[in-house]
């Protein structure tokens, strides 16, 4: 999300004493910004995980049939922003599972990566 008064602020100080054509692009972009929902539907992951729920391992759990890749709560799938060493940057699903993010062995295989947000 954008720290609307700077990015106002901003387009303000650049506008100075514009007249005529410049003048209103600057002012359609500063009323746009102005009319933008306070909130995006983004969270980051530092603030909230997704919620979770028994997963259909945790019946095994405590018995002979419960091994280590199994787990006791998941959630479900929801977006992610996902962002890799080298610059690039994703969007995809993934789900939690007992409190840990787990997504795809596709993206894990690029290397390492930093979750930033979820929607």
């Amino acid at each position: 999300m954008i720290d609307k008064g700077k990015a106002i602020g901003k387009l303000q100080m650049l506008k100075g004493d514009s007249k005529g054509l410049v003048a209103s692009v600057f002012d359609v972009c500063i009323n746009g910004i102005k009319e933008m929902p306070e909130d995006d539907g983004w969270i980051s992951v530092k603030e909230q995980m997704p919620d979770e729920h028994p997963s259909f391992f945790n019946r095994f759990y405590g018995t002979p049939r419960w091994n280590d890749g199994m787990y006791r709560k998941t959630s479900n799938e929801v977006l992610v922003s996902v962002r890799y060493p080298y610059g690039k940057k994703a969007v995809m699903t993934a789900r939690t599972n007992d409190g840990k993010w787990n997504i795809s062995s596709i993206y894990q295989a690029e290397g390492s990566y930093t979750l930033d947000a979820v929607a």
